[in-house]
Parts: C-alpha cells; structure tokens; sequence
C-alpha cells in the first residue's frame, strides 16, 4: 500500500479575546502593543491586551479545536501569595478600568454611569441572596475607578499609542443586548435559587 496522507484541521474564528493561559502572540504584535498593561496586574489583562490588538488592526482568533486546562489559582484564591485576597472585587475592577481605558474623553462619564448602575442592579441581586460582601464589591469596584479617574490615566495613554481604530472597531464581536440581558437574567435566577435552597 501507498502512504496514508492525514490532515488535521484546526478551525479558528475571530473573537474579542482569548485567555492570557492559552494565547500565543507574534513578537512584533507584542512589542508593538507594549504587552500587558502594569496597571491590571492579574484579572482582563488578556481582555484588555486583545482589544487593544484589534485596535491596532490586527486580528484576534480561537482555535476551537484547541484544549487546555486552567487552575484559575488566583480567581480561586488558591495561591499562598495571591495578591488579590478578595478576587471578585478585583476582577470586576479591573473590568471597570479596561472599559473605561478604551472610552473617549465624551463618553468615559456615561460609560462610568452605566458601569454604576449596572453594579447597583447586580448588588441588589446579591443583597437578595444574602451576599453582603458580593454587593459590596460590585459598587466599590467601579466607585473606585469612576471617583479616581487618575488611576486609568496610564493605561488610557496605553491605548492612545497604539490604536489606530477606534474602540467600536470590536462591536460586532461583543455580545447583543439581548444576550447579555439573558445573562444577567440566568444570574439573578442562580443567586435565588441558591438563595431559596440556603
């Protein structure tokens, strides 16, 4: 018999950002982008890293055949020295500082808004399933950054140096209204139930 000729295919499709875990990234993209930003030291690096990759022009791609496996240590608080011993309020801070690092100057006070309201909704969710410290987190983290504008300077700077499109150029990649209102529904149906069960 003749040689068997195998071929894998490795599917791939654009998507606003893969995980820090798993991500592979040209060195010149690297260079170019400045890596990661030192102001968001361990939660949405990747997120942050990646927009500012489609800002630049470039493309962000899942392979979906790919696999990989994750501790999330710091999200679950299993690191000796984790240097965030309180990872919800972390992440969701950092959230906050990479959606207010991409807004313009016009529209960074009504995306803070937002963020505030959205936070206000969500800790109200977590007061219903008797999360104080939960709702607590979800207000402080974006007063936080919304009171100290400053504290997003840098890595606003960040973005300014590097982006040639505008931060709408991932807005087909982001998820619907719709979809995350069925998100924020699926949560709030979750806390309730723990909740009830509690």
């Amino acid at each position: 018999g003749g040689d068997t000729l195998t071929i894998e295919l490795v599917r791939t499709r654009d998507v606003l950002a893969v995980s820090s875990a798993g991500m592979l990234v040209r060195r010149d993209v690297w260079d170019r982008l400045e890596g990661f930003d030192p102001a968001l030291p361990l939660f949405r690096d990747d997120l942050d890293f990646c927009w500012r990759a489609h800002r630049m022009g470039e493309r962000v791609m899942v392979a979906t055949d790919a696999v990989i496996h994750h501790r999330e240590a710091s999200a679950h608080g299993r690191r000796a020295d984790d240097i965030a011993p309180r990872p919800h309020r972390a992440d969701r801070e950092a959230a906050v500082h990479v959606l207010l690092a991409h807004a313009t100057a016009l529209a960074a006070p009504f995306v803070a808004l937002r963020l505030l309201l959205g936070s206000l909704m969500r800790s109200s969710v977590y007061l219903l399933g008797k999360d104080v410290n939960a709702a607590r987190d979800e207000v402080g983290a974006v007063l936080a950054l919304a009171l100290h504008p400053s504290k997003v300077r840098s890595s606003r700077e960040l973005v300014a140096r590097t982006a040639t499109e505008p931060a709408s150029v991932v807005r087909h990649l982001r998820p619907t209204a719709g979809a995350q209102l069925r998100h924020g529904l699926e949560a709030v149906t979750g806390v309730l139930t723990t909740s009830g069960a509690t």
